[in-house]
């Protein structure tokens, strides 16, 4: 008999209706020095429930893969990685659909499982891009929600409600009434109706 460990739990990291990701973080102890951890990302798309791969989401699969391997190269000490780990990302980028990401609201993160790029002190390697690091890569359908376009002829500050209107509505204070002059004959449920009447 050994003592073991096994634990999961998951995150929402975007929920809107372009797209429902989520990440589920294993750890698993079955005895020796140090347990293992890994994680695992899934993406939707929520009207369809299709399970969305990498190359639905960047448009330049050669381009993002440049910009994995500058960012690991310019936020990690490589000489911390193993000597091949350069060679492990472009296999894994051959076959882009099998990387493991996650998407964010304006951001995709790809990482690479403890033992994959380096030693496990090191953890898993994880690189954030952001729209802004990968401008024009992200496919827009995902990506920007919140889209306005443009009519012609208006700037994003037109006021289309007339001066008049609008400064008429301004000089109405918070919380006022409209005040309804009685009506003796007023229909029953109208505004002007008296209630309780005596009975003449």
């Amino acid at each position: 008999y050994f003592p073991w460990d096994s634990t999961t739990n998951m995150y929402v990291t975007r929920s809107d209706a372009q797209l429902f990701s989520f990440v589920e973080n294993y750890y698993d102890y079955m005895g020796g020095a140090h347990g293992f951890y890994y994680s695992r990302g899934f993406n939707f798309e929520p009207e369809t429930g299709k399970e969305l791969k990498l190359t639905d989401l960047v448009t330049d699969i050669p381009k993002l893969h440049e910009l994995v391997v500058a960012q690991i190269k310019d936020e990690w000490d490589t000489d911390e990685l193993f000597e091949e780990w350069e060679d492990t990302v472009d296999e894994a980028f051959h076959y882009p659909d099998g990387l493991n990401f996650l998407a964010g609201p304006d951001t995709i993160c790809i990482w690479f499982d403890t033992y994959e790029l380096a030693p496990y002190v090191c953890g898993e390697v994880q690189v954030d891009l952001s729209m802004e690091d990968c401008e024009g890569l992200f496919n827009e359908k995902y990506f920007h929600a919140e889209k306005i376009d443009v009519e012609s002829g208006k700037g994003l500050s037109e006021n289309d409600f007339t001066d008049t209107l609008k400064s008429k509505l301004d000089g109405i204070e918070s919380g006022a009434q409209v005040n309804v002059k009685p009506n003796w004959n007023a229909e029953s449920g109208s505004d002007s109706e008296i209630l309780n009447k005596p009975t003449i």
